[in-house]
Formats: structure tokens, C-alpha cells, sequence
């Protein structure tokens, strides 16, 4: 069966720009040139809600600067945050005429291409490139034009990916001021050139000053304002913002009146230019650009924002489970549509994107709003769940639909099966535990054997509960890549055999690949690689309890003081140890204790095959005034860990008072010195880590401080049940040898399982709707989706390694007939090139196209 379908590939892409065709010879004869930016920075929520946002902060910023516009001919306004005007146009129908007015005459220019001023660490890059997709798409339908920057006043430390996210969404500038509140490293320039993981750069103004400052002089001649530039090609420049801040509005009257006249000052030394955002990047040339001073790595800050990483974890939680759920009923939804199944409903996912997208705002994702204002944010994560779960399962029932469903034939008077169809949303393919609640005509068999249809035989199974009509049941499944497989779930009287290689005590567990043992404490006392002959651990690895006293910013920072010293107390027992789990696919023992009045039950699986062991936490947190961390004491020994900025990787050095809380994304790696071995920490919802010795790694699970005067509400942070997993996952050489990234994702995107009804379908037992042929897991496919305004369908393909991939093929279920390249942000680029019906593409290092 051959079906026509066009591809996508995204690729980033550097325009060439120009602002005259000016020599460097002339350029250097001209005044420098400040670009002042006019900006009313709005907190969607801080010390209020939304609420307040929508019924006062974004109508005054609109209508207050609609009045400046009226008075000073000359003034240019600048504002972030598409949601903003989503919700002034919803709001204020009856002015959005006048906004597209000024919009389109250039006195309203629109700052930051995404739809909200978002905090860069916690999102994963997927989210933000989605930022810009959703942000631009709307000012593109709505004004005819788009900003070209990310444009982050108040945010709270950036990533060593955002410049390559950045320039793959076709961004050109960058802009903050927050590095003054306290850099890790000393800020590198004023303006300059800002390289990114891949190579790709942004023009970046990183000492803006202060975004509520008031003009009270004229600048031109302030040495104040204009001393900090830095030369372009002959001709220096500079970048200032003034304006208001947080609540929104507009800048007072007064500082108008003084930019006016510092504009019209022609006798000053320097020009000044009541710029856009993006004004300097796009008037700068390519020759200016080279002239530029370069810097390459992130540009966190030291103290402030560290507690941004682990605040509010059950939102972060949340949030990440909205990326990968998205994700995974995007590729579900190409799948049905292809099959012949309901069309793929882009408005309602894109709905329920921009509706978690939004809180990923830099006071709320980060944890640090008021408690009122995370009612709103938990139920919008909630409902954004809900309606990716929905057009998820009605994805798979659609493919399902096409999919051969009839049961084993068995012999008469035996139970007939029940289909399940298994969905494998990463695009690897793969044999790892399914989880499935089966329901059968009453009573509940006392076993269940699973059948894979595709091979007729059967797999490892156990039953893990069973209720009167449902049996809640564990099977290992191979399924390919992007892919949905049917099993068939029988009733049995025998029960399965213990698996192979699998063995578990009230005291130690064991698999082919690992001999876990615990302490008399309940910890984790050593976890012997069997693959490798080597143990993994050098002590315990525990669950550490810190004094968490911040006075000044509570949910904001951790302090160094905090953390580098020895912790006040641990998770130590009693410990009651139970055996969940004793069969054929996985064995797991269940370790109870309390310690500071908080509770702690955790699962520690092993499944057969399994490459990693996984510890599932349960946590009733009941500890105020505490830092909690889980701490691991390697055999690897080094200086230096790898660190997952889900775009990229960056290795930091051993803990110091300038860096010592750090963000990453699902995964963390030793890799000892002698390049022998390593050992990485894979997680699943957590953000914060640190790394006080050559061989302890240490994962941040919740952040709960004491205030002194200030914000004092936030002692009561993270208190309440958590759930989350994070694992150990040995290897030898290093974490590319190891296949980390891979190990990482199929943590974070499990199988799924789907009961359905048996039937026949055209499309046989399994369906696989990419392959890719790069080895060892280096070229991961992000995203996979219909293009938000043409048939087209995307794909999004990223290098892993750190390494050039040259020459990848990538196939999909039906041959590919045409291919061309946009960016993150779906607009054009250029042509891809196919061969023999695949996709044929190279890749630099840790690029994303």
C-alpha cells in the first residue's frame, strides 16, 4: 500500500541582514548609537493571580500606552507575551483595531516571539521552540508581522541551549538584565554574540539595566546611560531599557518627555533610538557582527533562581508530563489520520499547548507565586492533561481500528482473550514493561498469559492486582518505533513461571545486568553492574535533609551555606521492607520509613533485561524549613559531570560558592576519569542538582525554606504527597557509549496500553510509523506533528552525542514524496533531500533541524 504524504524538516537558519549599504569606513565616522527600549514588564502572576492580570494589568498597559502615543509623537512601546494579547483581544474586542493600528505603524512593537516570558531552564526545548511556534503564529495572523527575539527582562538564569533553540525558531536577538542580580560568572559583555550547544549564535544584550528605571536627564549626554558600548563594525552601540515593570502599565509621562528630548539632541555625543527589542540585531551587518565579542556556555546566575529548579515540584511535575503527553498524542493523532481515522485535531492540541504553555512563566512554573495563583496554574496543567489524554486515546483507538485484533484461536470451552494494543511513542524501537489494566468478564482469572500476534508467542507476564472484573497486569513487549503492537491477554489458571535471571530477598534484588543490596537503614547500599563486574557505588545512596534557611528570597534561592556543609538528617529507619513484586518481568521491594516527621515509601524495581534500576519515591513531606536531596556516592570518580539540557549536553565542574545549584533536564552523568565506567541518574519531573565531591551526584527533590520577613507564605512549599522516579543507570565508557539519552527517554515516555475489541484490520498485527538508522540512539526524532497551517506533516530530528551525524535516513510508514526545511517556527527555509523515499540529512553537533 503506497500513500502520499509530504514531510517537513526543521532546520535552523541564520538570515543575512543588512541596515544599509553602508561601508565600515562611513559607519566608523558616525556617533554610536544607544537603543533605548520603552517596556512595561507584566507578571502574568507574582503576588497575584491571573485574574488580577487579565481584569486590570493587561487592559492598563494597553490603554495607558495607547495615551502616551496620543501626547509624544515620537514614542515607541515595546511588550512581551502573546498571551497577553490573546487575552486584550478576547477582553477588549472593541480596541483591538486600534492596537493593529499601531502595530502596523510601528509606535507598538511587539517584544519576545513567545507566548509568555517564560523561564528557560525548566521548559524542555521542545516546549519553547513551541513557544515561538504559537507566539509568532498569532502576531503573524493578527498584525502581519512578527518579533525576532527572546526578549526576558526578569528571568532567572539561562541556558547553554537557548541560543540554538533560539536561532532554529528563526530568532535573531536576545535581551535581559537579570545577570546583574548576581552572575555564576562574570557577565562577558554588554552586547555580543551569544554561540549556543550547536554552534548557532544570537546578538545578545545582556546588561540592559534596570527595566523599571525612570528617565530624569538626557541620556544622550548621561554618561550613565550611554558609557556601556561596545564596538560593531566600526560603529559602537548600546542597549538600555526603561519603563515599568511587573504589574504592567506604562512608562511615566516625564521619562517620555526626557527620551524625546534626548532623541532630538543632535549636538549629544550619542544617538540615541527609541528602539524595538530587536532593532539592534536586525540593523546590525554580518561584518559588525564579526566584530563582535563571542561567548560561548550558559550565563546562570550564582544564588538567585537556584530554588527555581525544585519550587513547586508537583507543578514541574505536571508540567513535564504535559510535554511528554503532548507529544505523544501529536504522533498518535499523524498515525490515525494516516490510517484513515479522524483528521488530526491541531486547534484542540494547540489549545491545550498554549494553555499549560503559559504557566511556564518565570514566577510561576519556577515556584515562586503566591499560593492563590497555583490554583489556577494546577487546574490549567489538569485540563491540559485531560484533553492531550483525550486526543490521545482516540488516536490509538482510531489505529487500532486498522489493526488485526482477532484473538489466538484456543481451544473450545477455554476463555476467549482480550486485545490490547501497545503504543511506543519514542521513535526507537524497544522491549520494555507494559503496565495494563485488562477487564474480563467476571470473575477475575487468577493469571493471565500475553500473547505477542505478530510472533504468536508468548511473553514474560504477571498479575500485579485484580479487582472483580479487572486484572491489573505486567508484560514485557518489543514494539517498534513509533509504533502500536496488539497482544492478546488470556485467562489462566497456571501460574507464570519466575523469570529467568530475576530473583529478589526482604534484602537485595537481581536481574541479568544488576545485584541491588540494601542497608539495615532501607538504603541502597551497593548496586553491582554484573555487565560490567564492577560496583557502582561507593556508600549508601540516602535521601539527605538540609537546613533550608533563606531569608531574603525563600522559594528563589538555596543558599551555598545550605548545602555545603553536612546535612542535619536523614531518611535512616526503622525501615520496614516488603517484597511487592516476585515474577517473571519485574521483582520490586517496597522500603517504608519516617524521619522529621515526613514519610518516605519507596519502590526498588528491577525488571528482566532492564539496563537501569528505577526508585520510585512516595513522599507525605511534612519538613518545613528543609532542603531534601537524594544523594549518590559513585566508583566513578571525576571532577567533572554531564549534564541533560534536553538540546545538548554541558559539563560543569565539582560544586563552588559561585556554582553549586544547577539545572538540567532527565539525566545526569559520572563518567570516571579513566573513561572506564560511569554511572548517570535518570529522573523523571526533577530539575535541581549539585555535586559537592569528584564522586557524589546529588538530585534535588524538594525545596521547602524559611523566610525571614519576606514572603513568608513560602514556608509552606512542596509540604504535602509527591510521587516520583528517579533511577541508576550503569555503563561502560562514557554516556554516549552508554546510550544515556535513550535510557532517559524510555524512562520518561513508558509504553502504553489499550484495551480494544477484536477485529480484523488491513494493517496487520503492528504498525511503525518512523525509522530512523542512526546507531546507538544519536539521532532522536522530537517531534513528530501536522504543520499548524498547511497538510504538510513535521518532523523534528536532533544530534544526541555531541558528534556530526552525516548522511541519517529517516523512513516513515509510506514512502516520502516531497520535503523541505522550516524552522521551529514553521516558516521556510529551503528544500530537504530525499532518496529512495527517505529522508536523507546530516546533522552537526547537537544541532536540531
Amino acid at each position: 500500500m503506497r500513500i502520499a504524504r509530504s514531510f517537513l524538516l526543521i532546520i535552523a537558519a541564520i538570515a543575512v541582514l543588512t541596515f544599509g549599504a553602508r561601508g565600515q569606513e562611513q559607519a566608523a565616522q558616525e556617533k554610536p548609537v544607544l537603543y533605548v527600549v520603552s517596556n512595561s514588564h507584566l507578571d502574568t502572576q507574582w503576588n497575584w493571580t491571573v485574574q488580577d492580570s487579565i481584569r486590570q494589568f493587561v487592559p492598563a498597559t494597553f490603554y495607558d500606552n495607547f495615551k502616551l502615543f496620543e501626547r509624544f509623537p515620537n514614542y515607541v512601546f515595546n511588550f512581551e507575551g502573546a498571551i497577553h494579547y490573546m487575552w486584550f483581544k478576547e477582553y477588549h474586542p472593541d480596541a483591538w483595531a486600534t492596537l493593529q493600528k499601531y502595530v502596523d505603524s510601528d509606535r507598538w512593537r511587539l517584544a519576545g516571539s513567545w507566548v509568555n516570558a517564560v523561564d528557560t531552564n525548566v521548559p524542555s526545548p521542545e516546549s519553547l521552540m513551541r513557544q515561538a511556534l504559537y507566539g509568532k503564529r498569532f502576531y503573524r495572523q493578527e498584525f502581519g508581522k512578527v518579533s525576532h527575539d527572546i526578549y526576558l527582562p526578569d528571568c532567572f538564569g539561562f541556558g547553554f541551549a537557548l541560543p540554538s533553540i533560539g536561532t532554529h525558531c528563526g530568532l535573531k536577538a536576545f535581551s535581559t538584565q537579570k545577570l546583574s542580580w548576581g552572575a555564576a560568572l562574570p557577565t562577558p559583555f554588554a552586547v555580543g554574540l551569544w554561540k549556543g550547544v550547536d554552534g548557532s549564535s544570537l546578538v545578545a544584550s545582556i546588561r540592559g539595566g534596570d527595566y523599571t528605571a525612570r528617565l530624569r536627564t538626557d541620556i544622550s549626554t548621561d554618561p550613565k546611560w550611554n558609557a556601556d558600548l561596545v564596538d560593531a563594525g566600526g560603529r559602537k552601540v548600546g542597549f538600555r531599557y526603561f519603563g515599568v515593570g511587573d504589574v504592567g502599565g506604562a512608562p511615566d509621562a516625564e521619562s517620555v518627555g526626557w527620551l524625546e528630548k534626548a532623541m532630538a539632541n543632535d549636538r549629544a555625543p550619542v544617538v540615541v533610538r527609541n528602539a524595538s527589542a530587536d532593532q539592534l540585531a536586525r540593523d546590525m551587518t554580518e561584518a559588525g557582527k564579526a566584530t563582535l565579542p563571542v561567548y560561548e556556555g550558559e550565563l546562570l546566575l550564582k544564588t538567585h533562581g537556584v530554588g527555581c529548579y525544585t519550587s513547586q515540584a508537583a507543578l514541574k511535575a505536571w508540567n513535564r508530563r504535559n510535554e511528554l503527553l503532548a507529544d505523544a498524542a501529536e504522533r498518535a493523532s499523524v498515525a490515525a489520520e494516516w490510517v484513515g481515522g479522524p483528521a488530526y485535531p491541531r486547534e484542540r492540541l494547540r489549545t491545550a499547548w498554549i494553555r499549560f504553555l503559559w504557566h511556564q512563566f518565570h514566577d510561576d512554573l519556577t515556584g515562586t507565586s503566591i499560593p492563590q495563583a497555583y490554583q489556577f496554574s494546577w487546574n490549567d496543567q489538569l485540563l491540559s492533561l485531560n484533553q492531550f489524554s483525550s486526543v490521545l486515546t482516540g488516536a490509538v483507538r482510531a489505529v487500532a481500528s486498522g489493526l488485526d485484533t482477532r484473538p489466538e484461536q484456543r481451544a473450545a470451552r477455554q476463555r476467549e482473550g482480550v486485545p490490547i494494543v501497545v503504543f511506543n511513542p519514542i521513535a526507537q524501537s524497544r522491549t520494555d514493561p507494559v503496565e495494563a489494566s485488562v477487564r474480563f468478564p467476571s470473575p477475575a482469572p487468577a493469571a493471565v498469559r500475553l500473547v505477542d500476534m505478530d510472533t504468536g508467542e508468548a511473553v514474560p507476564a504477571q498479575v500485579l492486582s485484580r479487582s472483580a472484573g479487572e486484572v491489573k497486569v505486567l508484560f514485557l513487549a518489543t514494539v517498534p518505533a513509533v509504533g502500536f503492537k496488539v497482544f492478546d491477554a488470556q485467562p489462566s489458571a497456571a501460574t507464570p513461571a519466575r523469570g529467568a535471571g530475576l530473583s529478589v530477598t526482604a534484602a537485595s534484588l537481581s536481574n541479568e545486568r544488576y545485584t541491588v543490596k540494601l542497608d539495615a537503614a532501607g538504603d541502597i547500599a551497593s548496586v553491582f553492574d554484573k555487565q560490567l563486574r564492577l560496583e557502582l557505588l561507593k556508600g549508601p545512596a540516602r535521601l539527605l535533609m538540609f537546613d533550608n534557611y533563606s531569608p531574603s528570597w525563600p522559594a528563589w534561592e538555596i543558599l551555598w551555606n545550605s548545602v555545603s556543609g553536612a546535612p542535619r538528617a536523614r531518611a535512616r529507619g526503622p525501615a520496614k521492607v516488603t517484597i511487592l513484586e516476585r515474577g517473571p518481568v519485574r521483582v520490586a521491594l517496597r522500603v517504608a520509613r519516617t524521619a522529621g516527621g515526613s514519610t518516605f515509601v519507596q519502590t526498588i524495581r528491577l525488571s528482566r533485561g532492564g539496563d537501569r534500576v528505577d526508585v520510585e519515591t512516595d513522599v507525605d513531606w511534612r519538613t518545613p524549613g528543609t532542603l531534601l536531596k537524594a544523594s549518590f556516592p559513585l566508583t566513578a570518580s571525576n571532577r567533572k559531570a554531564t549534564y541533560d539540557l534536553g538540546l545538548g549536553t554541558i559539563e560543569r565542574e565539582n560544586a563552588n560558592e559561585n556554582l553549586y545549584e544547577v539545572p538540567a533536564q532527565q539525566w545526569a552523568d559520572v563518567t570516571d576519569t579513566a573513561g572506564r565506567h560511569g554511572v548517570a541518574i535518570l529522573n523523571d519531573s526533577k530539575y535541581g542538582w549539585d555535586k559537592p565531591a569528584d564522586n557524589e551526584l546529588r538530585l534535588t527533590l524538594l525545596h521547602t525554606p524559611t523566610p525571614r520577613t519576606s514572603f513568608v507564605y513560602q514556608s509552606s512549599n512542596d509540604l504535602g504527597r509527591h510521587r516520583f522516579t528517579y533511577a541508576l543507570a550503569g555503563h561502560g565508557g562514557d554516556w554516549r557509549e552508554g546510550e544515556v539519552p535513550s535510557r532517559a527517554a524510555r524512562l520518561n515516555q513508558p509504553p502504553l496500553a489499550f484495551q480494544t475489541d477484536p477485529h480484523p484490520g488491513p494493517f496487520g498485527r503492528q504498525l511503525g510509523l518512523i525509522q530512523i538508522d542512526a546507531a546507538g540512539g544519536q539521532v532522536a526524532v522530537r517531534a513528530i506533528k501536522k504543520a499548524e497551517d498547511s497538510d504538510e506533516l513535521v518532523v523534528r530530528v536532533q544530534e544526541t552525542h555531541g558528534k556530526p551525524a552525516a548522511a541519517v535516513g529517516l523512513g516513515c510508514a509510506a514512502p516520502v514524496l516531497e520535503a523541505r526545511e522550516i524552522t521551529g517556527a514553521e516558516e521556510p527555509v529551503g528544500a530537504a533531500r530525499i532518496e529512495s523515499g527517505r529522508l536523507v540529512f546530516d546533522l552537526k553537533p547537537y544541532q536540531p533541524r
